[in-house]
């Protein structure tokens, strides 16, 4: 079941729930607004070793703790750090292996870079009266 001194599979760095929130905290911590769990997801998604609800059950873990936030943005709900997930997040950055960081960063950047031109323009519909000429 090898292919040429290649494993099929490769179970990665990051292994326990513990590493997982560190891993989300730390990419977080550098996005300058609130954001889903689908894309905190797609940037630190770097390593076999956890998935998309492993990642789900660590920010729920980090909103128990006091580490990070719900906050609701025009009918969604979307995810941040708190002051404390920040301080902590610098902590911990370092528990998070190197190789996994370096993979995080380019995805963790072109996040941040589309959160802010997506909070540049942000557009709605909102019911108004019709004027009533006079």
């Amino acid at each position: 079941m090898r292919k040429k001194g290649k494993k099929l599979f490769s179970p990665g760095q990051i292994r326990t729930s513990a590493q997982v929130k560190f891993l989300t905290l730390y990419c977080a911590n550098r996005l300058p607004y609130p954001t889903t769990i689908e894309k905190i997801y797609e940037a630190i998604s770097v390593d076999r070793g956890f998935g998309y609800f492993d990642v789900v059950q660590a920010v729920s873990g980090l909103i128990e703790t006091g580490h990070a936030e719900e906050v609701s943005y025009f009918g969604s709900v979307l995810y941040r750090t708190t002051k404390r997930g920040q301080a902590h997040g610098a902590i911990v950055e370092r528990d998070v292996p190197r190789s996994v960081r370096n993979k995080a960063d380019p995805k963790i950047a072109a996040l941040a870079k589309s959160l802010k031109l997506e909070h540049m323009v942000k557009t709605f519909i909102s019911a108004k009266e019709p004027r009533s000429e006079v």
